[in-house]
């Protein structure tokens, strides 16, 4: 089948004059773009067990905007954690969520590979996609680190480093939106993306294929308020 679906690619009009109609020919196209996708999975998951760049530090000079002293991102650190423009404390109703994650990520460097902890500057590049597992430490691991970049700019330029799709929302000319209400930016990856470089290509085989159905993308998103500092991040799961 999966050599049908190669032939299929170089002629799809002989591919569709031997169906009987329209339905068929959807049907085998969805069958043929399963049967890939299960390919691509599978395929990922034998390279992750390789050694890769994405688990290793990456290059950059201390010149790099993402490269900083450790008492300045300890500095950062003292921010507290934000979800939904709320500090996020043991009263709060997000609090049953983020508690293991807040416990486990209580620190900008701990979000990092451990190659890249404990120098007296640290690299932000650094983030450990493949060990942070689960969207609320994520969540978390991504205010950390996003604070600590302390700009809009920062963080676009930080997304970019990992070849994510950035936008932003637009608001009206009329309406003086980012001056009133601030900016949010997010970033997407493709489902090959999301397979390749996330902790998604550590899972089994089973969880894998299982994903194949719904093809998720991964979106991350940073709110910053109207006076540049950072307010709520969210990672998500949406299906492409």
């Amino acid at each position: 089948m999966i050599v049908a679906c190669a032939w299929k690619s170089r002629h799809p009009n002989v591919w569709t004059r031997g169906l009987a109609g329209a339905k068929e020919t959807w049907i085998a196209q969805s069958l043929c773009s399963r049967i890939t996708r299960c390919a691509y999975a599978i395929a990922v998951v034998s390279v992750s067990l390789v050694p890769s760049a994405w688990g290793q530090e990456p290059e950059q000079t201390q010149q790099s905007p993402f490269v900083l002293s450790r008492e300045r991102v300890e500095t950062s650190d003292a921010n507290p954690f934000r979800f939904a423009g709320r500090v996020v404390t043991p009263t709060s109703r997000a609090w049953p969520r983020y508690e293991d994650a807040l416990a486990r990520y209580q620190t900008t460097e701990s979000c990092l590979i451990e190659d890249a902890r404990g120098g007296e500057t640290l690299n932000l590049l650094a983030y450990d996609w493949r060990g942070i597992r689960g969207r609320y430490a994520h969540d978390v691991c991504l205010f950390r680190i996003w604070t600590a970049l302390e700009s809009p700019e920062r963080v676009i330029a930080w997304m970019e480093e990992f070849d994510f799709t950035v936008g932003e929302v637009e608001y009206p000319p009329e309406s003086d939106g980012a001056a009133r209400f601030g900016r949010i930016i997010s970033g997407y990856w493709s489902w090959e993306e999301t397979v390749s470089r996330s902790s998604i290509a550590g899972w089994g085989i089973q969880r894998l294929l299982d994903s194949v159905i719904f093809e998720p993308t991964l979106s991350i998103t940073a709110t910053f308020l109207p006076n540049g500092s950072l307010d709520d991040t969210a990672m998500s799961f949406i299906r492409e």
